[in-house]
């Protein structure tokens, strides 16, 4: 029998078997005096029950705590371990960084980019230590919240900050918010990182002044990715650079954003055309077609107004989006109240009254499962077509705290050759030299017309229509067309 011995403060009767669980303390508070098991006890007791062994707790509140275990003693010959040069470069933790085979090839530090690692782990704060520097940044470790704190105050100056949530005393979340009564949430980035994946713990986090929200395991090339956004929206703001300059940034993050060729030729059963062209002003039109586990979703939105805060909030829409499907949230009532708090709390905080409309349509069996409000949908089945409203499927995002009573939801089913088409008012409402509006009507004419030819060539068409009627009018807001035809 082995025994593990401290002086701690020792566990309750009652919590002696659940203290192997994943995330388990005495104390249920996530800030806790003291550290809890993490999954360290979880994967010991895996560890020792696979080696044949026992592992227990035997404790006294107030004076301390002795585990034990039992392993079985081997009856072959010992075995010569490997020289500490040969030891090798596996993660240390799964829990940390999800398995990957292919080693990263994304450019991403100078050297000179600083970034403060908050983890009272110091296994996990290494792993991540030895990730960032291979990819050039300079990484500060902070083994708690209070010490990251003292940190700032003493004149560090990181360039973002990635922060666990679980911690001794001083929650994550109380860490941000304390850092953003300092610091705007452009001027120092924050991202989260944490095992909590509930989508009551992403709207908490964002809530609190987060950038992002990653869970663990965390895709090194995702984490990379996503710091190198965030960076670069810090950059630009501090820069300050004229306002051209800005709306071409602008326009041209939004076409980084948009899913390519590769990913919409991907969906089974379905042709997709895709079509988004920034205006001149550039508004904050999105849309993107999304896989997970099978899952198939599209969302289509439009932000009010132009400019640059019209193309973040886009931005801040798209990975939202993405994080709540990863987290495998299909309840749209969920979805987008998840999604509402965050678009509705960060309006607030970047003192802009914007909003935006949004659908979202799951596609599973050649069911359309439609929700959110936004544009009329248009169908066309052998030639008759059919406009869907969606004004009683939703509420403009961002512009009330609460809309759970306002998300609704209705299938559309398709057959063999039925064309869908999803559009932002940047077609219907573009205006010619005369400021004539295009219209609704005149979209599903030309839709009407050309409803049998494959979905590139009816989005060809919509688009070749619309820019003839504008003529050499400016444009004022963005184009966004979305043709979806089942096969």
């Amino acid at each position: 029998v082995i025994t593990i011995s401290d002086t701690g403060i020792g566990i309750p009767k009652d919590k002696l078997e659940r203290i192997f669980e994943s995330f388990e303390q005495a104390e249920g508070s996530t800030a806790r005096e003291y550290g809890g098991t993490g999954l360290g006890l979880t994967v010991t007791k895996q560890l020792v029950q696979l080696h044949g062994g026992k592992i227990w707790v035997e404790s006294t509140p107030g004076r301390g705590s002795q585990f034990k275990f039992t392993l079985p003693i081997s009856e072959e010959s010992e075995i010569s371990l490997p020289s500490q040069g040969a030891v090798t470069n596996k993660p240390l933790l799964e829990n940390v960084f999800s398995p990957e085979t292919a080693v990263s090839t994304l450019q991403t530090g100078d050297g000179q980019i600083k970034i403060l690692a908050v983890d009272d782990e110091p296994v996990n704060l290494q792993v991540l230590a030895n990730h960032l520097s291979l990819h050039d940044y300079i990484v500060i470790k902070a083994l708690s919240g209070i010490e990251a704190l003292a940190l700032l105050e003493d004149g560090l100056k990181p360039d973002i900050i990635l922060l666990d949530v679980m911690m001794p005393k001083m929650t994550g979340y109380e860490v941000m918010r304390k850092i953003r009564e300092t610091y705007e949430i452009n001027e120092l980035p924050a991202l989260l990182l944490t095992a909590k994946n509930q989508i009551s713990d992403l709207v908490t986090g964002l809530d609190a002044g987060a950038n992002d929200y990653l869970t663990k395991p965390v895709s090194k090339d995702e984490l990379l990715a996503r710091i190198k956004t965030h960076l670069n929206i810090k950059r630009l703001k501090a820069e300050n650079i004229r306002m051209s300059a800005e709306l071409e940034v602008s326009r041209h993050l939004q076409q980084m954003l948009l899913p390519s060729e590769k990913e919409l030729s991907q969906i089974e059963g379905l042709e997709i055309a895709g079509f988004m062209e920034p205006a001149d002003e550039v508004g904050g039109d999105y849309y993107d077609v999304l896989q997970h586990n099978g899952r198939i979703l599209f969302g289509i939105g439009d932000v009010t107004g132009h400019g640059l805060e019209s193309g973040a909030l886009a931005i801040m829409v798209q990975s939202s989006i993405r994080t709540l499907l990863a987290n495998n949230e299909t309840d749209p009532v969920k979805f987008f109240s998840a999604l509402n708090q965050m678009v509705f709390h960060n309006v607030e905080r970047m003192n802009v009254g914007k909003s935006l409309t949004l659908a979202l349509i799951d596609y599973q069996d050649k069911q359309l499962y439609l929700s959110g409000q936004h544009e009329q949908m248009i169908v066309v089945r052998s030639g008759e077509l059919e406009l869907i409203d969606t004004i009683d499927l939703g509420f403009p995002i961002g512009l009330d705290e609460d809309i759970a009573d306002f998300v609704n939801q209705v299938t559309v089913p398709l057959n063999a050759g039925d064309v869908v088409v999803l559009y932002t008012d940047g077609i219907t409402e573009s205006e010619n030299i005369d400021k004539q509006m295009y219209g609704l009507e005149r979209l599903c004419e030309v839709i009407r017309q050309n409803w049998q030819q494959t979905a590139q060539e009816i989005q060809q068409a919509v688009i070749e229509d619309v820019r003839q009627f504008i003529g050499e009018q400016k444009v004022f807001d963005d184009i966004t067309l979305l043709v979806l035809k089942q096969q």
